[in-house]
């Protein structure tokens, strides 16, 4: 657990873009037009992007196949965490859709990697990638 908030500490202290992903972190900016999406909430934050964050061309629309693949996303998080399929496995893959206010939807995968060999209770590393490639960083609200 120590690991994953090191991790998200670096990465919330580092550029938008960090590699080869482009990394999505919450915001109190406000434009016009803006649609917001809760995409989803666990124990590590709740996942929430604006429609101007990302690129919405690039969301799948429900026809054919989405350009980020279950495969290409799971291996996204692989890079992501900069771990192998030696050290961590996978936990839970799925995709889901999120809606605005406004009535737009976005589609996303929630990606959960655990440490190996499985075991009950064990640490868990998760993320969330939209289907246009973005990684939604998590927020925790200050109570």
């Amino acid at each position: 657990m120590r690991k994953l908030v090191v991790l998200m500490l670096v990465f919330f202290f580092s550029p938008v873009n960090a590699g080869d992903f482009k990394l999505i972190t919450h915001t109190k900016e406000i434009k016009d037009g803006e649609e917001y999406f809760f995409l989803y909430g666990t124990s590590a934050g709740n996942y929430l992007v604006k429609s101007w964050q990302f690129d919405l061309k690039n969301n799948w629309d429900g026809n054919g196949e989405p350009n980020l693949s279950i495969g290409m996303a799971v291996a996204k998080t692989y890079d992501y965490f900069n771990k192998s399929k030696q050290e961590l496995g996978i936990k839970e893959v799925s995709f889901r859709p999120a809606f605005s206010k406004q009535g737009s939807m976005v589609w996303f995968y929630h990606v959960e990697l655990t440490t190996l060999p499985y075991k009950f209770g064990a640490d868990t590393s998760e993320v969330v990638i939209l289907t246009s490639g973005e990684i939604v960083l998590p927020y925790k609200p200050k109570l």
